[in-house]
């Protein structure tokens, strides 16, 4: 991830459905700084979990020299499970002045893959990947 930027967080999940979850959290954490996202401000579309963009101020908290911590945390009715913690690179940005943003643009967006394996156990693959979002699905989430 990019610091200064407003990336969007693309959660896939092989083996399940988001439909099995009534609560759930992805977690971001680099030291003090820590960042929840409820899944209940995402946006389901084909079996594809939309969680809301980080802010500018969000990603500039992180420190480019470490790593942050990515975790998910889900529960489906009295059963909680949570993933493996895997680590993403934070970059640098040259220039760290907050801009004004108008809404419904083109982004980035971070891609989380998800592997449920049984009740008890649901993955996280180790590899965190940053794309831009296409236009399409970027209209039906904003």
């Amino acid at each position: 991830m990019i610091r200064g930027t407003t990336p969007a967080i693309k959660v896939t999940i092989e083996n399940g459905s988001f439909d099995m979850f009534d609560e759930g959290y992805f977690t971001l954490k680099q030291d003090k700084i820590e960042t929840n996202l409820s899944i209940k401000d995402g946006v389901v579309i084909d079996n594809v979990l939309y969680l809301p963009r980080l802010s500018q101020e969000q990603t500039l908290l992180f420190d480019p020299t470490k790593q942050v911590r990515v975790q998910m945390k889900l529960r489906q009715l009295d059963n909680v499970v949570a993933t493996n913690i895997v680590r993403m690179s934070i970059y640098p940005i040259l220039y760290e002045k907050v801009l004004e943003t108008q809404g419904n643009t083109l982004g980035n967006v971070i891609e989380v893959k998800l592997k449920l394996v049984d009740n008890e156990t649901i993955t996280l693959d180790e590899n965190i990947t940053q794309v831009m979002l296409s236009a399409d699905i970027r209209t039906q989430i904003d």
